[in-house]
């Protein structure tokens, strides 16, 4: 007997309905997200774990969107009814976003700020945050995509660009917080800000902001403004 283990069998820390009460759904993760919606795993292999082997495959969320039930249906563990609810999702997602004509527009670092302050509230580790937008500077979407200090020699711009290239994003601004409440940028912070600047340059996907939260903001196109 194949034995489906349900979410609420995970450790608390590993349930995603959990952490969506927590820390609200837009703060899940895109593996957190499709555990949701799958409800279930296979055998010894959670709903979480079938999500992490399924976006490692495949490769995003975008890449899903792109299958047939036929297709998706055929990495183990997801049926044609898993397959059918998750491009559902997927496609609902997907209007809701462009069936809009006031999208909400970035003009300066106050307003990313504004944005953005309320996602940092009462959270204890350092989090990056990155909205995407159109060329009219609208956004597209935002994520948080890194959770703890941001090191330059350990954090990789692919990550934050492949999900901007699957969104169709041509600008994108950075945000993270420090949970001291100190807004003056590290050195790790002026190394990751120049790199991703200069990859953006190179791929066409232009940085426009980062923006340091804690005791108020600290906006690096304010105060370094020759490095865009």
């Amino acid at each position: 007997v194949i034995l489906k283990q349900l979410i609420k069998h995970l450790p608390v820390l590993e349930r995603p309905r959990e952490n969506a009460l927590k820390i609200g759904i837009k703060n899940l993760s895109d593996s957190e997200l499709l555990a949701i919606i799958l409800k279930t795993g296979y055998q010894n292999t959670s709903a979480i774990e079938l999500s992490n082997q399924l976006l490692k495959e495949i490769g995003s969320l975008y890449q899903i969107s792109d299958l047939s039930i036929e297709n998706l249906s055929k990495y183990k563990g997801i049926s044609n009814v898993k397959a059918i609810t998750i491009l559902a999702a997927i496609e609902l997602g997907r209007r809701s976003t462009y069936c809009s004509n006031n999208k909400e527009k970035i003009k300066n670092a106050l307003d990313i700020y504004e944005y953005a302050k309320n996602r940092f509230k009462n959270i204890y580790q350092e989090h990056l945050l990155v909205i995407f937008l159109n060329n009219q500077n609208e956004i597209i979407k935002d994520e948080i995509i890194f959770k703890g200090s941001i090191n330059e020699s350990l954090f990789h711009p692919r990550e934050i660009f492949k999900k901007a290239i699957d969104y169709l994003a041509v600008k994108i601004i950075l945000i993270h917080n420090h949970p001291s409440g100190s807004i003056k940028p590290s050195l790790n912070d002026d190394e990751f800000t120049v790199k991703m600047i200069n990859t953006g340059k190179m791929l066409g996907i232009y940085v426009l902001d980062h923006l340091i939260i804690g005791d108020g903001y600290y906006s690096y196109y304010d105060h370094k403004n020759e490095w865009f």
